[in-house]
């Protein structure tokens, strides 16, 4: 759901976490002494048709193609170099102008996940996000 979006979720003992793809989620490692069991799989509706045909092989000839490093000309290496240089100076420009207050609310953000007050964090986390952060 839209409403979830920012959200972390922490595993508790014998708990399911849930949710409708495709979506954007990571998952972050989980550090105990306890043995933790992941389990991951996909619930589909009675009714709906999904296309379950195992994505075709590939030739030998294609594996060894993928394996090539890809030609490019001059133009295109040039082109490349600077889009990518374009897109470093644009990303510098944005971290060079970070507000004062949301540099403030990284530092806070940090120190409570140091704490492990997960919800403070993401709480931050969500209000540099709705400042375009």
């Amino acid at each position: 759901r839209a409403d979830h979006k920012g959200m972390s979720y922490v595993p508790e003992f014998n708990s399911l976490v849930a949710y409708h793809v495709p979506r954007e989620y990571e998952i972050t490692p989980v550090l105990s002494d306890e043995p933790l069991l992941s389990v991951f799989g996909w619930y589909l509706q009675e009714g709906e048709l999904y296309d379950l045909k195992p994505p075709a092989l590939p030739t030998a000839e294609a594996a060894a193609d993928k394996d090539k490093p890809k030609k490019m000309s001059l133009k295109e290496r040039q082109k490349a170099a600077k889009r990518k240089l374009r897109l470093k100076a644009k990303r510098d420009e944005k971290l060079s102008t970070v507000p004062e207050f949301l540099q403030a609310l990284a530092v806070e953000r940090e120190d409570a996940r140091v704490n492990k007050e997960f919800l403070r964090a993401d709480k931050i986390r969500e209000q540099c996000q709705n400042a375009g952060y």
